[in-house]
């Protein structure tokens, strides 16, 4: 009797685990170009990555923001954000699964902006672009981060 039970424990461990698995089906990887210019707007293709069989719809709220050293010491970090976007909607395809498992991913691109404008105090510094996602109830999904250099 105590095999069935720890049998039927670990067997519902382990459909809970695969629930929480296909919540995470969707990535996201933020691109920054190589440079922005001061003063003006950043934005930053994001890939989706779709992993489930089927289609899905891509988040319609992020949240951007951009941070970088402003004041030249170590005490003189600028965050500029979060901002709350509102995305238009957007389909994320289905994987490719011939054999009912996903074997090459479902990819839509989408611009997102970051910052408008990044801010001239930025000017020769390095600067982290981040984006994270969020469903409809103010949950994170997912995010990604990239690191872009501003010029004057």
């Amino acid at each position: 009797m105590r095999r069935f039970l720890l049998l039927l424990v670990c067997l519902v461990f382990c459909l809970a685990l695969a629930a929480a698995a296909t919540a995470d089906e969707v990535r996201f990887e933020a691109r920054c170009p190589a440079s922005v210019q001061g003063g003006q707007s950043l934005s930053v293709p994001v890939k989706a990555y779709n992993w489930s069989c089927n289609a899905v719809a891509g988040p319609t709220l992020a949240m951007t923001a951009l941070a970088g050293n402003a004041g030249n010491s170590l005490s003189g970090a600028g965050l500029y954000g979060p901002f709350k976007r509102t995305l238009a909607a957007w389909v994320i395809p289905a994987a490719s699964c011939p054999q009912g498992w996903p074997t090459t991913p479902g990819m839509a691109t989408r611009n997102i902006l970051i910052v408008s404008p990044v801010n001239t105090q930025l000017n020769n510094k390095m600067a982290i672009a981040t984006v994270q996602f969020i469903d409809s109830i103010g949950k994170p999904l997912d995010g990604d981060a990239c690191f872009v250099n501003v010029v004057p």
